[in-house]
């Protein structure tokens, strides 16, 4: 993630200067030295924070890692920006919640896709509607971990709904919640598909007046992202490529046509010399943290996932592995940070 998202993003930043880089595997320390030989690199967080003070510590290690390397960078008085998932336990995200505010530190979590234009648009409109005006939701989202060249520890884990929750499903859990400003009273969890090339497992969200939005988190080959949801009498789609009114489009049509301004715009940007999508939601995550950072307002107004937000996710990631726990029962899901 660093290396494709972030490190990217923030050189084509003028609010930011990487100042160090720490890194505990010789071969990536090796590689960072190469690819960045102004910025002080090391092996831990602590001579770097010592000796430069920064305003801000982004965190795109391990995800077991997240909760040390955060309380660090907390104590040594930098705002944090962690990425997801914010931390693997309930427990550690209270801790840290707990220290940004007696520090009066910021975190945000990762959460990119909540700076795609498509689902700005999309809660703009839905901010619009009465809440009962929502008649359901469905977020397919799938991908191929393996293809990334992973080398975060929890992607190993032989648990594969674990995984799976951690890696896809945190996505989902965050930004429905947001779409509909609504915290989910219960959900369940159950499995689709468990075999040697995929994993699949549905999600159902219940929110208030008897919504149930439907997520599917997918490790498969390929890449597969879209929402669509239901409002009045209209279908709105939502993706990388944009948003679009259903009408009376079938729903494979629809998708198709979505898919392919998604591919089309991404040769285009490509031809042009310009960032992909992806890249654009990490520059105005990145953007919107340093005018955060400045002005609590802005922090206040941003779209970003706030420390609470992520510890939300958190907490319903939990609850989706104790419903699969018990074969796809419902668990309920009152906000513990309310």
């Amino acid at each position: 993630m660093f290396e494709r998202f972030h490190l990217p993003a923030l050189q084509g930043q003028s609010r930011w200067s990487l100042v160090g880089v720490a890194d505990p595997r010789p071969e990536r320390l090796a590689w960072i030295k190469t690819r960045l030989p102004s910025v002080l690199a090391g092996g831990s967080l602590g001579p770097l924070l010592t000796r430069l003070h920064p305003d801000a510590v982004l965190i795109s290690s391990s995800p077991e890692s997240h909760c040390a390397v955060a309380d660090e960078a907390l104590r040594g008085g930098a705002h944090v920006l962690i990425e997801k998932p914010m931390v693997l336990q309930v427990s550690e995200a209270r801790l840290l919640l707990d220290l940004a505010r007696s520090r009066n530190r910021q975190i945000w979590v990762g959460f990119n896709r909540r700076f795609r234009p498509a689902y700005l648009e999309l809660r703009a409109r839905l901010a619009q509607e009465p809440g009962n005006m929502v008649r359901s939701a469905r977020f397919e989202l799938h991908s191929n971990p393996l293809g990334w060249n992973p080398v975060a520890s929890h992607l190993n884990q032989p648990d594969r709904s674990a995984v799976l929750l951690q890696d896809i499903a945190c996505h989902q859990v965050d930004l429905l919640p947001w779409l509909l400003g609504s915290h989910p009273a219960r959900l369940r969890a159950r499995w689709i598909e468990r075999d040697a090339q995929s994993t699949r497992i549905q999600l159902d969200l219940q929110f208030e007046g008897d919504l149930v939005a439907a997520c599917l988190a997918g490790h498969v080959p390929g890449y597969l992202e879209r929402l669509e949801i239901n409002v009045g009498r209209q279908a709105l789609l939502a993706g990388p490529g944009g948003i679009l009114r259903r009408g009376m489009l079938p729903r494979s049509l629809a998708y198709w046509s979505l898919e392919g301004r998604s591919r089309a715009r991404a040769v285009a940007h490509k031809l042009m010399g310009h960032p992909g999508d992806t890249l654009s939601t990490f520059r105005r995550q990145l953007l919107a943290w340093a005018e955060a950072i400045g002005s609590p307002a802005a922090a206040q107004s941003s779209p970003a996932a706030d420390g609470l937000a992520g510890a939300r996710s958190v907490a319903l990631v939990d609850a989706s592995s104790r419903s699969l726990a018990v074969d796809g029962a419902w668990v309920d899901t009152p906000d513990p940070y309310k």
